[in-house]
């Protein structure tokens, strides 16, 4: 089966996140209910990348992040 996540509300129905890249190395799990809120829930985030980017700010240098990462919500192997 194959699932297509292209939504803020596709990502958080079927329990995925972002995560927000700097080029200073660090890296943020966004808020996918605050993106909503400013966005909207069908809201593209493919075709609407570089405007979420554009809303984000990194917590450790101030700069806007380079990359979004669409990543699984839990974490893949060990104990869950």
């Amino acid at each position: 089966m194959q699932i297509n996540v292209s939504t803020l509300s596709d990502i958080r129905d079927h329990g995925y996140r972002l995560q927000a890249h700097c080029r200073c190395t660090y890296y943020a799990t966004v808020d996918i209910d605050a993106l909503i809120a400013v966005f909207g829930p069908d809201f593209d985030c493919v075709d609407g990348r570089e405007a979420i980017l554009s809303k984000l700010k990194c917590s450790e240098c101030g700069k806007t992040p380079t990359d979004l990462l669409l990543m699984p919500g839990k974490q893949w192997g060990g104990a869950g």
